[in-house]
Parts: structure tokens; C-alpha cells; sequence
């Protein structure tokens, strides 16, 4: 089975800088059986060494040995981005984020997998994404022997395919 998903963007450490908007294409299936579909979006916060890493023992290290530095990405929602307090329309960075909302690379590496400069790339990967996730899962059906577990898949399947029609239609309302 040949790999379709696209590989992860590089980002140079020439072109980062805080305050970038970076981007990650989701589609689940609630309880009710409903899908939704959306595009996270991902904040660059910061660029720094991670902390106690510029020294060992007290002694510092040279500065070609110095360990890279971190970006870190917050994702910005409804439970990171907040209303400050005592202002009527300011927004602000929570100030206790949960870790699941937290990402870091190394500067000058690739971004984190599903995480691009652009809606589309985000799109694209997540689409490509789901199809490897659905040829996986056709796979499956065909070698399981248990039916539980065959009625599981196929259920998953039936929730990944309409997953990926949300994510076309959402694909194909962005290139208008």
C-alpha cells in the first residue's frame, strides 16, 4: 500500500517568527452521529532554548554546542484565546493552557505532522490522511474473523468516509 499523505512542510528558522499563524484540518463524528469539520489554528507563542538546557553544572555551554532552540505553538480556541478580564473586547492567552493544546519543534526542522503555513496544505494532508486511514481500515475488514470486531470497523469506515466528504466540501468551498 503506497503512502499518500503528503510529508510535513519545512519551516526555516529564517522565516519564523512569533506571532505566526500556522494551520491543522480536523473532522470527527460526535455521539449523535453528526461530523464536523473545521481548521485549527496554531500560534507561534515563542522561540526559545528550552529551560535549563544552556548550561551543565553551572558552566555554560559554547555557543557551538548550544542545543537548538524550541518553537512553541498554542493552539488558539475557545479555552486558550479568552476574554481579558476588565476589558469589554480584549482578547488574551489563557493562563493555565492544557498540554493537548501545546506543541514544540525544533527551530529549523519540520513542522509537526498535519500542521501547515496554509488552510489548503492543512486541507490536503488531512484528506490524504483520512483515504490512507480508510484503505487501512478496508484492509482489516477483509482479514478479521471476529464479527464484533468486523461490525466495529465498519462502523469506523462508514464515520471515516463521511469524515473525508466533509473535508472535500470544505476543500472545495475554500478554492472559491
Amino acid at each position: 500500500m503506497k503512502n499518500s499523505v503528503p510529508k510535513s512542510q519545512s519551516y526555516p528558522a529564517s522565516i519564523i517568527r512569533v506571532g505566526a499563524i500556522l494551520y491543522e484540518a480536523v473532522a470527527y463524528t460526535k455521539d449523535d452521529g453528526s461530523v464536523v469539520s473545521g481548521v485549527d489554528e496554531w500560534v507561534v507563542r515563542s522561540i526559545r532554548a528550552r529551560r535549563n538546557s544552556l548550561s551543565r553544572d553551572g558552566v555554560k555551554f559554547p555557543s557551538f554546542a548550544a542545543p537548538p532552540k524550541m518553537v512553541n505553538l498554542y493552539q488558539r480556541n475557545e479555552f486558550t484565546w479568552i476574554k481579558a478580564l476588565g476589558k469589554s473586547s480584549s482578547y488574551d492567552w489563557a493562563p493555565s493552557i492544557w498540554s493537548g493544546y501545546k506543541r514544540q519543534f525544533a527551530e529549523g526542522s519540520n513542522l509537526p505532522g498535519g500542521i501547515y503555513t496554509t488552510k489548503r496544505a492543512a486541507l490536503r494532508y488531512a484528506i490524504a490522511d483520512t483515504q490512507d486511514m480508510l484503505q487501512f481500515q478496508e484492509g482489516q475488514i477483509k482479514v478479521e474473523t471476529d464479527q464484533d470486531v468486523i461490525e466495529e470497523l465498519q462502523t469506523d469506515h462508514a464515520n471515516g468516509t463521511l469524515q473525508l466528504r466533509a473535508l472535500q466540501r470544505r476543500l472545495k468551498a475554500l478554492a472559491k
